[in-house]
């Protein structure tokens, strides 16, 4: 592709290094991370995609800036960055 449209943040270090150009920011009405499954195992796993779904909200719920070091090593992003990002 020639042009497509992914989260700021993750793309940042290869928009850093110069290899890619950000052309333009488009605020979006949806949340940058989505969870999906197909209709069936919806319904034949309703109790485990649950289980998943909590389990990755508690978590998420615990984040705060004292992770933004841990997060930009392990994303390989500055901690500026990180710490813009959780700020929203």
């Amino acid at each position: 592709a020639d042009l497509f449209m992914w989260e700021k943040f993750t793309t940042k270090p290869l928009v850093d290094s110069g290899e890619w150009s950000r052309v333009a920011e488009v605020p979006t009405p949806w949340p940058c991370f989505a969870v999906v499954c197909t209709p069936e195992v919806a319904r034949s796993r309703r109790d485990e995609v649950s289980e998943v779904l909590g389990s990755v909200y508690e978590k998420a719920s615990r984040i705060s800036s004292a992770d933004i070091d841990a997060i930009a090593a392990d994303y390989h992003l500055k901690s500026d960055d990180v710490a813009e990002w959780l700020a929203g």
